[in-house]
């Protein structure tokens, strides 16, 4: 269950709603998927490219650089960087990794 909640995605992901509400079987990939893959994603990206989206245009980073709205947000990246202590009532205080995991 770890992977599935926490894990790296893989580049591609295409479920079957109708059958997997849970997005658990991956069809990305498979054979007798890749018409319908091909299709959804040029359609994908013709609408991403017609909405001007920066992240079809290599500039997709501009999302990051947003800046965030007051100091209680932005908490993983202070908390990495050694500028907050951990204080949330909703993690466990055993629950934080002592280093990166990767």
């Amino acid at each position: 269950y770890w992977n599935l909640s926490f894990g790296k995605r893989p580049v591609s992901e295409m479920y079957a709603l109708w059958n997997d509400p849970d997005c658990v079987r991956n069809l990305s990939g498979m054979r007798e998927y890749q018409n319908l893959e091909r299709s959804l994603k040029s359609q994908l990206l013709g609408e991403l490219k017609e909405q001007r989206d920066p992240r079809v245009y290599d500039r997709g980073f501009i999302f990051e650089k947003y800046p965030f709205v007051g100091d209680w947000n932005d908490f993983y990246e202070r908390y990495r960087s050694g500028k907050t202590t951990p204080r949330t009532g909703w993690v466990n205080q055993n629950d934080y990794e002592r280093r990166p995991l990767d």
